[in-house]
């Protein structure tokens, strides 16, 4: 962007504003090209209509190169924007740990629920199964006491664990 400034706005004597739309970008021009740049609404105003005009403004651009320009203009300044502000990054990384941590808070408050609800039914269970995850499939495939008796758990119990609950099954 330096370089075509240079040639094509400094190189031919222009004492004009440059219209831009990003505040932070008109900083950067004003100091390194030492081109006076205007924005506000008025020039995003101004902006936006020749974008959205273009096609007729211009006889040599078609609607896919109009496509094509507008998607590598956008994944530039998107390749700026992180270029130049590695926090957001991070604060990415940070929400999506904040949004697992969230995530494991309510999966151990259904556990718990289950556990509390199915223990008045079967309390001895909770003693046998320790895994939260199987807890629930034992729930959900057997219903009831009875169910556990028949149901076939080697998928989700290990033989010693499912031969330890059927036993307690049958006496509780």
């Amino acid at each position: 962007l330096e370089k075509f400034l240079k040639k094509n706005y400094v190189g031919k004597g222009i004492k004009d504003e440059l219209a831009v739309w990003d505040v932070k970008l008109g900083k950067s021009i004003k100091e390194k090209v030492e081109i006076p740049c205007v924005h506000g609404d008025e020039v995003n105003e101004v902006l936006r209509t020749v974008s959205h005009q273009i096609k007729e403004l211009v006889d040599s651009v078609s609607e896919t190169t109009n496509n094509q320009a507008s998607l590598a203009l956008a994944h530039n300044l998107a390749r700026y924007k992180l270029k130049f502000s590695p926090d957001k990054i991070d604060l990415m990384i940070i929400q999506a740990i904040a949004l697992m941590d969230d995530l494991d808070k309510e999966l151990n408050t259904y556990v718990m629920r289950v556990k509390e609800w199915y223990g008045w039914h079967f309390p001895e269970m909770q003693k046998i199964v320790k895994d939260n995850i199987a807890y629930a499939k034992v729930v959900r495939d057997c219903k009831t006491r009875k169910g556990i008796m028949s149901a076939d758990l080697s998928d989700i119990l290990d033989e010693e664990t499912e031969a330890t609950l059927k036993e307690v099954a049958a006496v509780s």
